[in-house]
């Protein structure tokens, strides 16, 4: 006799990729547009953070010991953990925004260092500036794909394997 197989359940819910493809194509959707949102808040939270705050100071205080930069990626990953613990949280989506909002002021404020030095960069070298030049070529790309999988409802997953070499290889050209 053939068993049929059941689809992997998280308390009352389906786990989305056990999903028809209706429900798939929905919470994926829905995933990209949490994804924008997100993204809009980072830009921001370092629009209000370059207007309000001393960003040259906050970065040397974050790059200027011998361990500060230690520090400072140590508590990013406790944070980070904290916020993707809540975000997985069953006990309420309430929980689960505050973990997606916690890991995007934690993401704005280790990028103010990185701004900050790409800022410095233009100065010196007179060159165009990489800010806006990067912040285009994100948008359009997330912007592109966004679009399209919110228009065709397709699943994209199948590309992890190459976005992991992709960042391997991008990590030891660096």
């Amino acid at each position: 006799m053939t068993q049929i197989e059941q689809p992997q359940r998280f308390g009352d819910e389906i786990f989305a990729a056990a999903a028809g493809v209706v429900t798939r194509a929905d919470f994926i959707r829905k995933t990209y547009l949490h994804l924008a949102g997100a993204i809009l808040a980072f830009i921001g939270l370092e629009l209000v953070f370059f207007q309000v705050l001393d960003v040259e100071a906050i970065t040397k205080s974050m790059l200027g010991g011998p361990y500060s930069w230690l520090i400072v990626l140590g508590a990013f990953m406790v944070v980070s953990w904290l916020a993707h613990s809540w975000a997985n949280s069953a006990t309420s989506i309430g929980v689960q925004y505050a973990g997606l909002v916690v890991y995007v002021i934690a993401q704005a404020v280790i990028f103010v260092p990185l701004l900050v030095i790409a800022s410095q960069y233009n100065q010196i070298y007179g060159g165009h500036n990489l800010i806006t030049t990067a912040a285009v070529t994100t948008l359009t790309m997330f912007g592109g794909l966004t679009g399209f999988v919110l228009i065709s409802g397709k699943d994209f997953s199948f590309l992890r394997g190459a976005l992991v070499i992709g960042g391997i290889a991008a990590m030891m050209m660096i």
